[in-house]
């Protein structure tokens, strides 16, 4: 009876053992950016690191499902970094992509790169990993989902404040030559202003001339009157 005790005993620890070995094997996945915002156009390259392996064999398999907004991200590029699969297996239409290694890992390094470019309509969205798991021959570790979140540079037209006005110049002459869009027939229009009226209508001032007749006609009337004194006097004396 203590035999079938100890032996009962013995296979109780040994699944608690394998219980907990498969428990703990654990891993972590992050993804990061050279910066934080881009602009549209712009190439953005997401780093994916695996760390954190806790499993005695290690990893040596990714698989994982990569979403991301298409309206804003154009995919150009998917590399393999530190020996993994160069060109990783890639499913475009539901985004599964699987991956190897050609040796089990445990330290921290990064897997994955990917490139995209910013598209014209871009805004603001996510890059994320669905349904990631590692495997190193031990059994497939899940791994929470991750995301990274590109933030891309809102553009908008540069508001051109209006130019102040003077309200000292609003009475000026300048001002209608300026708002004008005919600036000559403006300029006319203040240079007739100061003309005397017989020059618009097109005739020439006559006041001089009269003048100048008037006098002429003084000035022969005067000899005349002078002429005839004379001659009145020479008469006298015969």
């Amino acid at each position: 009876m203590k035999k079938i005790i100890v032996g009962l005993s013995l296979v109780f620890v040994m699944m608690i053992s394998i219980i907990g070995n498969v428990h703990a094997a654990t891993a972590k996945v992050n993804m990061q950016t050279a910066k934080t915002e881009f602009s549209k156009n712009e190439t953005v390259i997401v780093d994916v690191k695996l760390s954190e392996i806790r499993t005695t064999k290690g990893a040596a398999a990714f698989m994982a499902t990569l979403e991301y907004d298409k309206n804003s991200l154009q995919l150009e590029k998917m590399e393999g970094q530190n020996g993994w699969s160069n060109n990783p297996s890639y499913n475009e239409a539901n985004g599964k992509l699987v991956m190897d290694k050609s040796n089990n890992i445990t330290n921290n390094e990064d897997i994955l790169k990917l490139t995209f470019k910013v598209k014209e309509t871009a805004k603001s969205s996510l890059v994320t990993l669905n349904d990631i798991s590692v495997s190193g021959g031990e059994g497939d570790i899940e791994i929470t989902a991750v995301s990274k979140n590109i933030a891309v540079k809102s553009e908008s037209d540069p508001i051109i404040p209006d130019k102040p006005t003077d309200p000292d110049k609003n009475n000026t002459v300048e001002t209608p030559i300026t708002n004008n869009t005919t600036g000559e027939g403006t300029l006319n229009i203040i240079t007739n202003n100061t003309q005397n009226k017989d020059t618009v209508d097109g005739k020439m001032p006559q006041t001089g001339v009269n003048d100048t007749i008037l006098t002429v006609g003084i000035a022969v009337a005067a000899v005349f009157a002078i002429v005839c004194m004379v001659r009145i006097k020479m008469l006298n004396k015969m």
